[in-house]
């Protein structure tokens, strides 16, 4: 449970920062210094007009996951989601 002087306290700070951060282990760092980064697929599911004959499809997209969580909220934030 949140104290009030915490819950004031996230209240006030930026929850995002103008950096990007990959989280990974260091043997995984240094394949992807060699290989590049290793690409998941999430299905998406695009939903078009009525004027189309398929109306919807559902298509592959390459995804990386980047956090922009500012560096004071890191270990809070993976304590909490690893």
């Amino acid at each position: 449970m949140l104290t009030a002087i915490r819950r004031r306290s996230l209240m006030n700070t930026k929850l995002s920062t103008d950096e990007l951060f990959h989280f990974t282990r260091f043997e995984n760092l240094i394949n992807i210094i060699k290989e590049g980064f290793y690409l998941h697929y999430n299905l998406e599911h695009t939903y078009l007009s009525n004027l189309f004959e398929r109306p919807s499809a559902i298509t592959s997209i390459p995804m990386v996951c980047f956090c922009d969580i500012p560096l004071e909220m890191v270990q809070e934030h993976s304590s909490k989601y690893g």
